[in-house]
């Protein structure tokens, strides 16, 4: 991973083109691959998983556009399926980590440290967004697409602490009024027709698109 983001040309048809965009999409089917590729025993737990991430951090990504917050944020998508009991898709003769782990206890500690420190990151960052109209826009797209991940992928159960920021990153796509209302009410429709508990909870804290 690391030798991929040096090796990755800064020209393209000898005009010099940012390599972003390939980078990102290169990105992330390299973590859908990587669901399925078993850790190494020699390593730690998510040994591989946690190269591609520093293999991210190391990339010279520019400030410009959120490339890096979007990998980010499917990294924790791709954590969230590590940690099922049974992927939805494997390598025919390959023991992928469910295999290997089968919801142990230690994978869960680790996946829920580095999906904390994939957070904080991406919310350092909107917290950055603030000085323009266009920034703005960034950083409420961003909440957007953070809130839909983590509903749809997070255990919102017990963590009153995620609750809350679900709550926080939803007021913020609707602060600025510059995401469009219909996706605004369709993200808002899949929580409110979700049965459990814990999402009906979570569907009478969010303020309706206005």
């Amino acid at each position: 991973m690391t030798s991929t983001c040096h090796l990755l040309p800064s020209e393209i048809n000898r005009k010099r083109q940012s390599t972003e965009s390939f980078m990102a999409s290169y990105l992330n089917n390299f973590l859908s691959a990587l669901l399925v590729v078993p850790d190494n025993p020699d390593h730690e737990v998510l040994y591989l998983i946690r190269g591609l991430l520093n293999g991210i951090q190391d990339y010279p990504w520019s400030s410009n556009n959120e490339y890096r917050m979007r990998v980010y944020m499917n990294a924790v998508t791709l954590l969230a399926a590590a940690c099922q009991d049974r992927y939805l898709y494997g390598i025919t003769k390959v023991d992928s980590n469910d295999s290997l782990y089968a919801g142990d206890r230690k994978l869960v500690a680790e996946v829920a440290k580095l999906v904390h420190t994939i957070l904080q990151q991406v919310l350092e960052h909107m917290r950055s967004l603030t000085t323009s109209d266009e920034l703005r826009k960034r950083q409420s797209m961003l909440a957007l697409g953070l809130f839909a991940r983590l509903v749809a992928h997070a255990d919102i159960s017990e963590d009153t602490n995620l609750s809350s920021l679900l709550v926080n990153l939803w007021n913020l796509t609707q602060k600025h009024g510059m995401v469009e209302r219909r996706l605004l009410v369709s993200f808002h429709g899949s929580v409110v027709c979700r049965s459990e508990p814990h999402y009906k909870a979570l569907a009478e804290k969010l303020p309706r698109p206005g």
